[in-house]
């Protein structure tokens, strides 16, 4: 979408599955994903600073304390992470944040321990990099479905994203974030279908957030079923499929579709943080620049025709899965093809 267009119509993407005139209720049936502290390792000069989040979906109406015993803690007024300010001498610290579902009590406490040296301060916008150790996540967007059948009308219910595991061990997506270049603070966190509305049935997998080595998932809107004809639900999704939502009520905030044929169009970044703060890039679509860790930072580079502009009917299909995200490792997929691709 050219950022000639306003930016605050929030996007509602579909998927196509055969489903019966299936309406949307909450389940409530599904273990949410154990809370714990981002990033899960802090070792940090003196007087640095860091973004601190909680790792899995917590409520709206959540009561979140940080403390921290020797050095400076700050809650973001925007969601529920923090900035840490190390202390002024090294040693060992503590952080510690206290989770309540509502004014009610019934708090859990989190504690990540930090590890302060004496050296030289380090940048505190030093840009997050995209993950290349093998034992960060293996998890890539493997297609985007953004100029769907039916023309603009239908960008509302028939877009989505795939994500692909190319590792060997399962791996929880539960929590994290894809963000597309929208307003401060509008990164979509990824939940089960199940764990907000009732599951779909035609062998597909609702009910968690863990892709298995070699599976996919698909990323769709909460209200994606309620989608007119004469476009209902037009794809054929494989049987194992995961299928994930967003605990927002929409997936997206761009009033057209995502993607386009020159410089200066939507991106996509997938991340683990937290709203408003970005501690590791998992993958991308569309070569974006990061240049700090704020998603609200996040621009197209501007070096290539990237992203692609898309012609009615067609995805973008990943090439490589293991491949880092290039102009060059992305190919158009006629139709699209949900929760498959060309991977061995």
């Amino acid at each position: 979408m050219s950022r000639l267009f306003h930016r605050s119509i929030r996007i509602i993407i579909s998927l196509g599955i055969a489903l019966a005139g299936a309406a949307c209720q909450p389940s409530g049936n599904v273990s949410p994903v154990p809370l714990s502290i981002l990033p899960r390792e802090c070792k940090l000069t003196v007087s640095q600073q860091i973004g601190v989040s909680i790792n899995g979906v917590i409520t709206s109406q959540a009561q979140v304390v940080w403390n921290a015993q020797r050095g400076l803690i700050v809650k973001n007024p925007e969601d529920f992470g923090a900035l840490y300010t190390a202390p002024p001498d090294g040693g060992m610290d503590q952080i510690t944040v206290s989770v309540a579902p509502s004014h009610s009590g019934g708090a859990e406490t989190l504690t990540l321990n930090c590890e302060i040296t004496d050296t030289a301060q380090a940048p505190t916008t030093e840009a997050p990099t995209q993950a290349t150790d093998p034992n960060l996540p293996t998890i890539v967007i493997s297609e985007v479905m953004s100029h769907v059948c039916g023309g603009d009308e239908y960008r509302v219910w028939n877009q989505y994203v795939e994500l692909y595991n190319y590792g060997s061990q399962p791996v929880d997506v539960g929590g994290w974030f894809l963000a597309d270049e929208g307003q401060p603070g509008s990164p979509d966190q990824l939940v089960s279908w199940a764990s907000r509305f009732t599951p779909f049935d035609f062998g597909l997998v609702n009910d968690t957030t863990i892709i298995p080595p070699g599976g996919y998932a698909i990323i769709v809107a909460p209200q994606y079923p309620q989608a007119p004809n004469p476009h209902r639900m037009p794809y054929a999704i494989l049987p194992g499929t995961i299928v994930l939502t967003v605990s927002d009520d929409s997936l997206g905030d761009d009033y057209l579709r995502i993607l386009g044929n020159e410089p200066g169009y939507d991106t996509l970044t997938l991340y683990l943080g937290s709203q408003n703060v970005i501690h590791t890039v998992v993958d991308t679509y569309g070569t974006p620049s990061i240049p700090s860790p704020y998603p609200s930072e996040i621009d197209d580079d501007r070096l290539d025709a990237f992203p692609y502009y898309l012609s009615a009917c067609t995805s973008i299909e990943r090439i490589d899965p293991r491949a880092r995200d290039a102009q060059s490792n992305w190919r158009l997929a006629p139709g699209g093809s949900p929760g498959d691709g060309p991977y061995q």
